[in-house]
């Protein structure tokens, strides 16, 4: 499949974070917690304010991911490296995992998989990093980053939220795009992703999540939708 993309504007990509970006902590938050979390209650806290009826856990994970999300915001001129990558796990697992931002030193298994990642190394994880800054491709280089950090495991915890964050990184650095896989596609993500782990084949997590979840900048939607909306408005304005 080919990814399409559209760049815009730096200013046009951002505004369009900024807009979203209780949509996408919503969304980002829902890929590893089995109970979900309403959108109402993370626009709240996203807003400043309080909310009721949300674990300790709930409202931490959405803070944190609020404040990976301004990290992004603050940092797109920052290339990808080990050090970038180890702060967005660092935010996103802080009073959540353990040792938050430290490469994993012990063996860990996946829920709901026979797969079970073998230990990271720091070389490995360094020529990873530099094979995806030789991708010229902003959609490819994301999902390359996504695919080898939650399938690899880096980190003790929080793995799939840091991907996701990195890749996003990429995105938006590139003001091309953003990832955010819809709660209503969480258990179909689920699958695709332990498919992942289990071949070490990518291409069918990727088309997935490139027609389900990756918001062309700067509306933040599919490349579907906003064909499908560019189209009614060339008819409406007598275009075609």
């Amino acid at each position: 499949m080919e990814y399409e993309y559209r760049l815009v504007d730096r200013d046009l990509a951002v505004d369009g974070v900024k807009r979203l970006l209780p949509d996408v902590v919503w969304k980002i938050a829902n890929t590893e917690l089995v109970e979900g979390i309403g959108l109402p209650e993370v626009q709240m806290i996203c807003g400043g304010k309080a909310t009721e009826g949300m674990t300790v856990k709930e409202v931490i994970t959405v803070h944190n991911l609020k404040r990976a999300m301004q990290f992004m915001l603050a940092n797109l001129d920052r290339p990808v490296d080990l050090d970038l990558v180890k702060e967005y796990n660092r935010i996103v697992c802080e009073s959540l995992c353990d040792k938050p931002g430290e490469i994993r030193s012990y063996p860990v298994r996946i829920t709901g998989t026979d797969y079970k990642p073998g230990m990271p190394a720091i070389g490995k994880i360094e020529e990873v990093l530099q094979l995806a800054k030789e991708i010229d491709h902003p959609i490819k280089q994301g999902f390359y980053l996504f695919g080898h950090i939650s399938r690899e495991r880096w980190f003790n915890d929080g793995n799939k939220w840091t991907a996701q964050l990195v890749a996003n990184h990429v995105f938006v650095q590139n003001n091309a795009a953003m990832l955010a896989v819809p709660v209503e596609e969480r258990e179909n993500f689920w699958h695709k992703l332990v498919e992942f782990y289990e071949t070490g084949q990518q291409d069918d997590l990727n088309d997935f999540l490139y027609k389900t979840s990756i918001g062309i900048m700067p509306g933040g939607l599919t490349m579907e939708k906003t064909r499908e909306i560019e189209e009614r408005n060339r008819k409406w304005l007598g275009l075609e």
